[in-house]
This record gives C-alpha cells, sequence and structure tokens, in this order.
C-alpha cells in the first residue's frame, strides 16, 4: 500500500523522487526503491521533508509516533 501512495504522488507530480525519504526497518524493502529516493531505517530522517505519509499497520503506529513525538520539529 504504501508503494501505491508513493508511486502515484510521483505519477501526479506533487513531488520529485528526490523530495521523497521512505523509512522501513527491512533492508530488503528499502533496496526496491529507485536510488533517487532517500531511504532509512530510522523514522525520524522522514521529519526532514515537508509532508510525512504514515503507511504503516495500526499495530505499529503507536511505536512510530512515540519515536517522531520526542524530536523538536518546531523549526523544520
Amino acid at each position: 500500500m504504501a508503494s501505491a501512495i508513493l508511486y502515484g504522488v510521483l505519477e501526479s507530480g506533487l513531488c520529485k523522487k528526490s523530495d521523497i525519504c521512505v523509512c522501513d526497518i527491512s533492508d530488503d524493502t528499502l533496496n526496491k526503491y529507485d536510488k533517487e529516493i532517500k531511504t532509512s531505517k530510522d523514522n525520524r530522517e522522514a521529519l526532514s521533508c515537508d509532508y510525512i505519509i504514515l503507511a504503516v499497520k495500526p499495530f505499529i503506529l503507536s511505536k512510530v509516533l512515540e519515536e517522531l513525538k520526542s524530536e523538536d520539529i518546531k523549526n523544520k
């Protein structure tokens, strides 16, 4: 599902590959993306982006939100 959203955004022209950061704990998942798309195992890397899409399973959401809420994003 996350890949479908990502490629839909790219096809629509809303952003470029270089504007995107995909975060996942799996190297296999991250390696599937074009090299122009930034990838990271650290969810906090996504905070450098203007828009964030949390495409995670419901049971993982609280863990991801906990990681992100500890970051100071007021001046980003």
